[in-house]
């Protein structure tokens, strides 16, 4: 299991502690300890729970534990400290406190104990990205829920339930485990777990597009209120909920979820509603009241961000500073840098509103600093609609690139440019490290060398097409130093050129791809072409960004001709992901893999047996073919014998989940984290001649790149669009020919084939 801080507030999907049915577990345990042993042990599960109720897990920790200490092995008390190891992100520890407190449920047959158990495994399954293993575990807790007849007990697991439904984004199935949830709380009236699956509730149906009137019809209809909409219906009994708990740290938290999600909803109309706008503020400050009182920093950091938030929504920029600011003095306090990060770049959001950009560049830069320690423990926090990649995480280097490229458009310093202009790359770089990662779940990832990068080599330039909401800014690196274009072009039109482009792509009766082909060149290349020409650039690299990661670059047509006509072209993550050592001059040896059967519901590839042939002329090679090529003999030959080029043409699929990821052989899906186990030495060139490989959107094109890192390929070759398996065979025999003339060039040889 990893490790990380979980972030109370930053998720949609909350979990209460399960208290009720500890407090009687724990009175069936002390029969049997002396009277003053008992009385000491009751002392500290008494202070534990009120350091854990004030959300100081911490030391709500270090009673529970000498209470543990004391009792000796107790279920109950086992769940409760996994409770809170998890509410600080030990899942190690947590994880390892509720198997066996789930041995001394099995040994001793308390049913309801089992269920409440599983259905915590399941949660930490989820927060770790195991949503497979949550699944199967939420489905035993349930089916012992069910037959044990304890309403409390299934509302409780109801409600993990709905969790791993709504990350899986089956919202109208989670809505109804929510609903039931909701239902057998109030009918035991547990007010917290009322709220929590409320919330969660109306939360699942916003997410799944159901506002403002679908939403309404999700909860019962409320008397006594004012002339609402039906959207503002489904939040109010939240709040009314909320408003009857004790002053505890869960219901700050559900307080601030609340507000936030009034104005998530408040955006989303086509016309304000001023009552969204009010309960989000009512919401909130009484968050910030609740935290002030229970003098939490953690909590107080979050009540005042948010709040902060709201009133940057509302362009109501001096208070919005005010309540930032106070919001990094509780984080700092609370040592929380997993929400201080949040605090400076909103700061730097506010400062960039106002216009003031150094400012703004400066706090953006800290908030860079302040997230690189724990981006990984934020990556194992839970991964909802709300809380992802591109919304948490990108914008920050995005939003730092961007104002450090307004510097350096507005200046006539020309060192201070060059000095702009170096940051932005080095700042894309950074992300796209950062990307990768993400994607993996593997912050192993390091880049190849330090972010200090040189020049590229005479008649070779960089290019990093960077996607903006309002341009699309080119930042070219040539061997004389980097250049900047800037494109006024919407992000949106952008991706609706590209998808039409895509679509047409792959109808080969009519060439009206032609025409979103020229209009991309007009865009990302034409800016550029005279400095291209003259400079002699004749090998262009391309990181591409956002949506540009699913272009076929080379078929970016001027009118007359197509760009790999003119150069050759490679894209690659990141330089600083790309090994900068110079190609290994041992003669090559390849494996060569494929499958022309149809295996595992496949079409069949008829012009694999020839490519392969054709492949295996031109050099020493190991031939896997159809049931020849399974995993474990894939894993025998690799480890066998170190191969320069592994070539492998069968199906595969590349997806934004890396666990769906793969490409097919004959017996089984091999899968990245396979890949990387078999292959335990670098290869030069990794070949996918698949039918299909990154087709997808831009998420899903990272498979690409992360197959190509797992691996330890300095080089990999594939198709972005599904591709006549004919084509392919054609195109990589004259591939690999140029190759073997020049096997230093992979990019010369590629052009040359096309």
């Amino acid at each position: 299991m990893k490790e990380g801080k979980k972030e109370s507030a930053a998720v949609i999907l909350y979990l209460y502690p399960l208290k009720q049915g500890l407090k009687v577990g724990f009175g069936l345990i002390l029969l049997f300890l002396p009277i003053i042993l008992v009385a000491a042990i009751n002392d500290k599960l008494t202070q534990g729970q009120t350091a854990y109720d004030q959300g100081n897990f911490a030391q709500a920790i270090q009673y529970w534990e000498t209470a543990l200490a004391r009792a000796g092995p107790q279920e109950t008390l086992l769940i409760r400290l996994a409770t809170a190891y998890q509410a600080i992100g030990n899942y190690d520890k947590a994880f390892s406190g509720l198997q066996r407190a789930l041995s001394l449920a099995k040994t001793a047959g308390h049913r309801a104990n089992q269920s409440i158990i599983l259905s915590m495994l399941s949660d930490l399954y989820l927060a770790t990205h195991q949503l497979d293993q949550a699944k199967t575990t939420i489905d035993e807790g349930l089916a012992i829920a069910r037959k044990k007849g304890k309403p409390l007990v299934l509302a409780h697991v109801l409600n993990n339930l709905g969790n791993i439904l709504a990350v899986s984004q089956q919202y109208p199935q989670a809505i109804t485990a929510y609903e039931e949830s909701q239902r057998l709380a109030e009918q035991e009236n547990d007010t917290v777990l009322a709220s929590k699956a409320v919330i969660n509730r109306v939360q699942a149906a916003f997410y799944n597009g159901l506002y403002p009137e679908a939403i309404a019809n999700l909860v019962p209809a409320l008397q006594q209120l004012r002339q609402y909409t039906n959207t503002v219906i489904s939040v109010t009994p939240a709040l009314e909920q909320l408003q009857k708990l004790p002053e505890i740290h869960d219901k700050v938290f559900g307080l601030i979820t609340l507000g936030r999600l009034a104005q998530r909803i408040q955006q989303q109309l086509p016309k304000a509603n001023p009552n969204l706008t009010l309960m989000a503020y009512q919401a909130l400050n009484e968050a910030r009241r609740l935290a002030d009182n229970l003098q939490n920093a953690h909590a107080a950091s979050y009540a005042y961000g948010h709040l902060g938030e709201l009133y940057e929504y509302e362009r109501r920029y001096d208070e919005a500073m005010r309540l930032t600011r106070q919001a990094i003095f509780w984080a700092q306090k609370a040592n929380s840098q997993e929400t201080l990060y949040r605090w400076y770049w909103q700061l730097g959001r506010l400062l960039a509103a106002q216009n003031e950009r150094y400012e703004a560049i400066a706090a953006y830069q800290k908030a860079i600093q302040t997230l690189q320690p724990v981006r990984a423990q934020l990556a194992t926090t839970y991964r909802s609609t709300s809380e992802s990649f591109q919304q948490s995480i990108e914008p920050v280097y995005l939003g730092l690139a961007d104002l450090l490229l307004q510097n350096a458009s507005n200046t006539r310093d020309s060192q201070q440019r060059e000095q702009d202009l170096r940051q932005a790359r080095n700042t894309i770089e950074l992300l796209k490290m950062v990307e990768i990662q993400d994607y993996l779940q593997d912050n192993c990832v390091k880049p190849q060398e330090t972010l200090e990068l040189h020049n590229p080599e005479p008649h070779t330039a960089v290019l990093y097409p960077i996607i903006l909401a309002d341009r699309i800014e080119l930042l070219l690196n040539l061997p004389t130093g980097l250049s900047q274009f800037t494109v006024p072009v919407k992000k949106a039109d952008l991706r609706k050129t590209v998808l039409a482009f895509r679509k047409n792509l792959g109808i080969r009766s009519h060439f009206k791809f032609l025409e979103e082909s020229q209009q991309l060149y007009r865009w990302l290349i034409a800016p550029l072409a005279t400095v291209l020409t003259t400079q002699q650039i004749d090998t262009l690299v391309i990181v591409p960004d956002s949506i540009v990661r699913t272009v076929p670059l080379a078929a970016l047509y001027d009118g007359r001709q197509f760009l790999i006509e003119k150069m050759a072209i490679a894209t690659t993550q990141g330089l600083s992901l790309t090994n900068p050592q110079p190609p290994s001059r041992q003669a090559s040896k390849a494996l060569l893999a494929g499958l022309s059967a149809g295996v595992q519901g496949f079409a069949p590839l008829p012009n694999v047996p020839e490519e392969l042939r054709n492949i295996q002329t031109l050099f020493a090679s190991t031939l896997l073919e159809n049931q020849q090529f399974s995993l474990n003999n894939l894993k025998n030959a690799l480890k066998k014998t170190h191969y320069t080029i592994v070539h492998i043409a069968s199906h595969g699929q590349f997806d934004s989940d890396p666990n769906k990821t793969f490409l097919l052989t004959y017996d089984k899906k091999l899968t990245i984290g396979l890949l990387e186990q078999l292959l335990l030495k670098p290869t030069e060139l990794l070949t996918l001649s698949a039918c299909q490989t990154a087709v997808g959107d831009e998420r899903g094109a990272l498979g690409l790149a992360g197959v190509a890192i797992k691996a330890g390929a300095r080089s990999t070759l594939a198709s972005l669009w599904f591709i006549d398996d004919t084509a392919t065979s054609t195109l990589l025999t004259t591939f690999y020919r140029e190759l073997q003339k020049n096997p230093f060039s992979k990019v010369k040889a590629l052009q040359k084939a096309q």
